[in-house]
């Protein structure tokens, strides 16, 4: 009985010590297999992180360093983005005028430029006398203060004195000399000296 016991204890402690055998190798083969696969991870990641690096390079190159046909390509789509916006903008427009049910025309008329001729006006002696006689016709009229009549040198008639010496000039005897008027006529280039004369026109018919 005593040598069945004993063999009995052998054998648990045979498979005891089997199980612990097994058990490690187990754990060590565990081991070996995690080992590998935290090393196939890191290798993994060493990939991805290099290939964000290259990402960053990419994105981080200065305008000089990019190929011409991605230059063109990207020239080629602000123009169309352009293009796309501005009929947008025209649609909008159009779709505003139509909610307000009213068209009108934006256009911008143009200030219509009126240039007025200077009129003949009354100079002193002195500023007629520095007329300059190359850009001015220097002009000598009579005026007949009886009948109001204002002649040419030669005696001809004007027949329109206020183109030609103004509305004013022929009551402007006395301002600066009481026989004779100073006019200035620039749109005719004309430099007027008139003369008062008493009596009428001695040439009416």
């Amino acid at each position: 009985m005593k040598k069945v016991l004993g063999y009995l204890a052998v054998f648990a402690c045979g498979g005891v010590l089997s199980a612990l055998a097994t058990s490690f190798y187990f754990n060590k083969v565990r081991e070996q297999d995690i080992n590998k696969e935290v090393a196939s991870y890191k290798d993994i990641m060493n990939k991805l992180q290099e290939q964000i690096n290259g990402l960053q390079d990419q994105l981080e190159m200065k305008s000089e360093d990019i190929p011409e046909p991605v230059k063109e390509e990207t020239k080629q789509s602000n123009l169309r983005q352009a293009i796309i916006n501005a009929t947008n903008m025209k649609t909008n427009d159009y779709i505003i005028n139509q909610e307000n049910y009213s068209q009108y025309s934006k256009e911008v008329e143009k200030p219509q430029t009126i240039i007025q001729e200077k009129a003949p006006y009354v100079v002193s002696p002195q500023e007629f006398a520095d007329v300059d006689g190359d850009n001015f016709n220097i002009t000598t009229l009579h005026y007949y203060e009886g009948d109001g009549t204002l002649t040419y040198d030669n005696d001809d008639i004007v027949t329109d004195p206020d183109e030609l010496v103004g509305t004013k000039a022929l009551n402007t005897f006395g301002e600066y000399e009481d026989d004779c008027v100073y006019v200035i006529n620039e749109p005719l280039s004309e430099a007027i000296e008139i003369l008062l004369v008493g009596g009428n026109y001695p040439y009416a018919r």
